[in-house]
């Protein structure tokens, strides 16, 4: 059985570009914030105490 790992950016953090709402699917970030993040795919990300998954850019 093949094992993955999980991508790694350690600090990156940024503020919401917009309000998010119980049924959002998409996060926007501060302009330019962005490449602070991995670019590869899945990593997670935390807002408040709520871990999510980041599938796609």
């Amino acid at each position: 059985m093949a094992t993955s790992f999980l991508v790694v950016k350690n600090r990156a953090f940024s503020k919401l570009a917009a309000a998010l709402t119980d049924s959002a699917l998409t996060v926007d970030v501060t302009a330019g914030d962005g490449a602070l993040f991995p670019s590869t795919y899945p990593f997670h990300i935390t807002i408040d105490d709520e871990i999510l998954a980041v599938t796609n850019r």
